[in-house]
């Protein structure tokens, strides 16, 4: 996705900066095969910034001088640092009180229910027995 991003962006007369939370060397015992694009073809993002101190890379990115407008996270584990930093950067985004139900599931489900959105059913335990009593429950067999 990183590589085709760079390629959309640059037809719209866009730049893409790649940020990166944690060093290159992180993903050394990563097969090849399943590290990011960016960490065995560098050349997918204009500019890339390693940076584990969010205001230390905001400070980073503003030396750029580059206008952003977007902040899009590459990763599930990248939702909270893009988050952050969109909302330093004062770009529109959600609202970081939502931090924590953006990476929760069920939290996100309950958030979305209680500004009146319908939501799917969902089943909550809190004990590993009480999920092993759901899952061999006759519904959950295959007929």
């Amino acid at each position: 996705a990183a590589l085709n991003l760079k390629d959309y962006a640059h037809k719209r007369g866009m730049k893409v900066i790649g940020y990166q939370t944690l060093p290159l060397s992180f993903f050394d015992e990563i097969p090849k095969a399943y590290r990011p694009p960016y960490v065995t073809d560098p050349t997918c993002f204009d500019h890339m910034v390693i940076e584990e101190d969010l205001d230390v890379g905001l400070d980073r990115l503003k030396k750029l001088n580059i206008d952003i407008c977007a902040v899009i996270a590459g990763s599930e584990m990248g939702v909270t640092s893009a988050g952050l930093l969109a909302h330093k950067l004062g770009l529109v985004c959600n609202d970081i009180r939502l931090l924590e139900a953006q990476r929760n599931k069920i939290e996100m489900k309950r958030v979305v229910q209680n500004a009146g959105f319908r939501v799917p059913s969902r089943t909550m335990r809190s004990k590993f027995v009480g999920l092993w009593v759901f899952i061999t429950a006759p519904h959950m067999r295959r007929s």
